[in-house]
């Protein structure tokens, strides 16, 4: 899938160190071989150098484009490897950066690994495949067409290249999840969750239907996670439960998750059953 080319900067705009209302990168960019910023690269930022098996790390694959460069025809990378599952990769978000006083178009897109083994792993590069057009576009023209033609070549004044902005690898370091007082309903939630109960109506006659909602909100392996166990269901004929997910983020790393069962009370109930939710907390590591 072709992006739209980075935005041009704005002319006569005296350099900063930093940005208004932003910060500067942490990494200072690679050199050319003559020793200037490279006009273009990439990284990946985890946010876990470490973590447990089918715990949901989420990953920022970074594409940095200068900014008083041209670039255009951007390609959509590919993001997998072995050893993992990836999220799909969320619609790019793009920002902008001074880096070492040079400005820098940042195209960033969101996902998450979710370690399938222990051991260290591999997190691959990315690349990100586009052409950069060399200076020497024609001044004096037009407004419209100086606007049309900014991120396109023209023959005689210019010259486009391929380029490929690439990425680091990096490395996640994975462990298996402890045994010590795992609950024997865990059935793989892991992450920091709460759960919430409600029941409606709040009144009905024995045989009249009852809708138990359990409501798990938090961060984690949402993907993986199986419905809270009943409690106390003597008297009550239960079904299985229907599920919907509502994330607040690109990757589904964070949101909530509801679980709807239908019950039906045999005899006459003052109350409805109750639910447990076990989950791993790698915070609390238990």
């Amino acid at each position: 899938q072709m992006l739209p080319a980075p935005s041009q900067p704005q002319q006569q705009r005296p350099p900063r160190s930093v940005p208004p209302g932003g910060q500067s990168s942490a990494r200072t960019p690679p050199r050319t071989s003559t020793g200037e910023p490279a006009p273009y690269y990439g990284e990946i930022v985890m946010g876990a150098k470490s973590a447990y098996v089918g715990e949901v790390v989420p990953v920022e694959l970074r594409f940095y484009f200068r900014a008083d460069c041209q670039f255009d025809n951007l390609q959509r990378p590919t993001f997998g490897g072995d050893g993992f599952t990836a999220a799909p990769l969320g619609e790019p978000e793009q920002t902008e950066q001074y880096i070492d006083d040079i400005p820098y178009n940042i195209v960033t897109f969101r996902s998450a690994v979710t370690p399938v083994k222990t051991g260290e792993i591999e997190i691959p590069e990315a690349t990100m495949e586009g052409r950069m057009v060399s200076a020497g576009a024609p001044t004096g023209l037009d407004p419209f067409f100086d606007q049309f033609f900014q991120n396109f070549p023209m023959p005689g004044f210019g010259r486009a290249e391929n380029i490929q902005a690439t990425t680091n690898t990096r490395q996640l370091d994975v462990q298996p999840l402890p045994k010590d007082g795992r609950p024997e309903n865990f059935s793989g939630a892991i992450g920091q969750f709460t759960l919430r109960a409600a029941a409606d109506p709040k009144s009905a006659a024995a045989g009249e239907p009852v809708t138990l909602t359990l409501t798990v909100d938090g961060r984690g392996n949402f993907d993986a996670m199986a419905p809270p166990e009943l409690t106390g269901t003597d008297g009550w004929r239960t079904y299985a439960p229907k599920e919907s997910f509502d994330g607040n983020d690109a990757i589904g790393y964070g949101g909530t998750k509801k679980f709807e069962v239908s019950m039906v009370a045999r005899e006459d109930r003052t109350a409805t059953p109750g639910a447990e939710f076990s989950y791993f907390d790698p915070l609390k590591k238990k």
